[in-house]
């Protein structure tokens, strides 16, 4: 696994899976869960856990944290953190759920 290069030999993108000598098919695929066939090329196939505490709002009833958002690396792939914030925050601020999945 390792990502594209272009004509001077930079690396470009995210990781991909290619096939062996050559830069085909280049799937942008890093993890498969539980496919320990593609674990054979590079795939991980064991998924990463990330565990985050909810923490306690300042007046005690509420969260501090007010949502998640659950992509994948294809998402992340174009938009920062920040970019993600600024389409989502005003989605939130106007309880518009719909327009935020949009």
């Amino acid at each position: 696994m390792e990502p594209y290069r272009d004509e001077n030999g930079e690396q470009m993108g995210p990781f991909r899976v290619w096939l062996q000598h050559e830069q085909l098919p280049g799937l942008a695929m890093t993890r498969s869960f539980g496919d320990a066939v593609a674990s054979t090329v590079g795939v991980i196939c064991d998924p990463e856990i990330i565990t985050h505490r909810i923490t306690k709002g300042t007046d005690k009833s509420n969260s501090a944290d007010k949502f998640l958002i659950l992509a994948s690396d294809g998402l992340w792939e174009f938009i920062s953190n920040e970019q993600a914030m600024e389409a989502i925050v005003p989605c939130f601020m106007r309880n518009d759920i719909e327009e935020a999945v949009r």
